[in-house]
């Protein structure tokens, strides 16, 4: 990611390592469903606040034995000090569908 930085742009590193699990995935569901891969992990900007931290928007979709898939959203805000690094302030899981 790049903040302006006088004329020019400083690159700045997000802490994606950081970044919350969607949702544990349990080896094994209550019907007994088992957890095979992640076939689909998105994160994508949403929004700059006021505030200057910048909101995200992260969504998986998880493969299960019986070839159902689990789907988990949520909605990231990240921080910046006053020398721009990053740091996740929350994360609220949204309601999937």
């Amino acid at each position: 990611m790049y903040l302006r930085k006088g004329s020019g742009f400083e690159e700045i590193s997000l802490p994606s390592s950081d970044f919350p699990e969607c949702e544990e995935t349990p080896a094994e569901t209550n019907d007994g469903d088992k957890y095979v891969k992640t076939v689909e992990s998105t994160t994508f900007p949403l929004d700059w606040l006021q505030s200057g931290e910048l909101v995200l928007t992260q969504h998986s979709t998880a493969f299960m034995e019986s070839g159902a898939t689990r789907a988990c959203g949520q909605t990231i805000t990240i921080a910046f000090d006053s020398q721009h690094k990053a740091s996740i302030k929350s994360a609220k899981r949204t309601v999937e569908r």
